[in-house]
């Protein structure tokens, strides 16, 4: 079991259902499930999603994005966690 990040071009490909990549996407949440890993996103990466639809005013599209996106589904990360320096 993984926390496994994604950032937006993935989440672009899976949703737009790209017919290059989304295959591929769809395979590797599969395995991801099987594993029962946890897919995480950030904060900002779901706002990149969201300012197409918003500047179009395509509430519909927009509104798919966050239902997929949605915590348990998704694990929308905060802050970055960094590294103690001191040793």
């Amino acid at each position: 079991m993984s926390r496994i990040y994604w950032d937006t071009m993935l989440f672009v490909y899976w949703l737009e259902e790209h017919p290059c990549y989304a295959p591929r996407i769809d395979y590797v949440l599969e395995r991801m499930a099987l594993r029962h890993d946890t897919l995480c996103t950030s904060a900002f990466a779901i706002s990149e999603l969201l300012v197409g639809p918003y500047k179009k005013g395509a509430w519909s599209p927009a509104e798919k994005i966050r239902d997929t996106l949605r915590p348990p589904a998704v694990e929308v990360l905060s802050r970055v966690r960094r590294r103690s320096t001191t040793r």
